[in-house]
């Protein structure tokens, strides 16, 4: 088994994956959905995960969570360390997927903003019962008080008149109080980290800028440490403190976020980077796309995973041999043969 690198060592780290591989078995193959990921996540940062829709995220907020759909998926190798309240550092991808430690974890410790929240949402229950539901499962304490945390906290993610809306159902809400309403039972436990997926996506542009200032105002408030998830980098400008780039399962790029915009390195995140529209220059100018489309997960091309749509391509280098993450500096890494790429 891969040693703890950080965990164990620094007490400010409270998540760290060591080359976790997720799968699902389909009858046309295996599909390597999280092929082999490290990092760590320390106390009151936001990570951004950033990549496109295909790459992998998604599954691996889940692997973490250990909520990857049992039929055929199944967390295949590797460690998730997690620092409870308490201290105990655990091994989740050990635990039993259905087991007491587990689910004591769940909601408490770990919470998820999921990306749709009316798909999310049970659609016979109230938004209230379903908050009580987590808060009486975690803290064992009576209904009523249960009602009245959950009104706190829907007054703390600014939903007006939460003593009303906590008796509403999830249709009565509009995307953005539903959305609110998510992240109010996602922090009703006031959890160590939490999960956001794709929390702005359904959202429009003034919503959306409400969300993530809501989440920076709560993220310091609970000094809780927050992984977001997105495909969106103007987001994670905004929300992030640390960046992982994903593709096709892997990372291929890590660094704090300001090292990420100023100075990016690897051809993957110069294209992500180049293709978000600018208000400055020419109107007429066309947008800049990365050509092609995510391969399959089922068959993933061999070497780097990115040189079938690399502008900086290297024949019998790039399509042989796969890159692993080279240290740059004290904080930045990237898997790419420009830099040495390791063996």
């Amino acid at each position: 088994m891969t040693q703890p690198i950080r965990i164990h060592n620094d007490p400010g780290v409270i998540l760290e994956l060591l080359n976790l591989r997720t799968v699902f078995e389909t009858r046309g193959g295996t599909v390597r959905a999280v092929n082999g990921i490290s990092f760590y996540t320390r106390n009151d940062t936001v990570l951004g995960v950033v990549g496109e829709s295909g790459c992998g995220k998604t599954v691996m907020a889940h692997s973490i969570l250990r909520t990857v759909d049992p039929m055929g998926g199944k967390v295949a190798d590797g460690n998730i360390f997690f620092r409870r309240k308490n201290g105990e550092v655990v091994d989740i991808a050990s635990l039993p997927s259905e087991g007491r430690q587990l689910r004591s974890l769940r909601g408490s410790e770990i919470s998820m903003i999921f990306q749709e929240p009316m798909t999310a949402f049970s659609p016979v229950y109230t938004i209230g019962q379903q908050i009580m539901e987590v808060i009486t499962l975690h803290q064992k304490i009576p209904s009523r008080q249960a009602k009245a945390k959950a009104i706190e906290m829907l007054g703390r993610v600014s939903i007006p008149k939460p003593e009303v809306r906590v008796d509403a159902y999830p249709h009565q809400l509009s995307g953005g109080m539903r959305q609110r309403a998510m992240i109010a039972m996602a922090l009703s436990c006031q959890p160590k980290l939490l999960i956001a997926d794709e929390p702005t996506t359904a959202l429009d542009v003034t919503i959306q800028a409400q969300i993530l200032e809501l989440m920076v105002a709560l993220q310091r408030e609970f000094e809780m440490n927050i992984i977001m998830i997105t495909h969106d980098l103007g987001v994670i400008a905004e929300l992030a403190t640390d960046v992982v780039v994903m593709y096709l399962g892997s990372i291929v790029e890590k660094a704090p976020v300001g090292e990420v915009y100023s100075n990016p390195k690897h051809p993957y995140t110069k294209a992500l980077q180049e293709s978000i529209p600018r208000v400055e220059g020419s109107v007429s100018k066309k947008l800049a796309t990365i050509s092609g489309s995510v391969p399959s997960a089922k068959n993933i091309p061999p070497g780097c995973p990115f040189h079938p749509r690399c502008r900086e391509f290297m024949q019998g280098q790039c399509d042989v041999h796969v890159p692993t993450l080279e240290t740059l500096s004290a904080d930045h890494t990237v898997a790419c043969w420009l830099y040495g790429g390791g063996e």
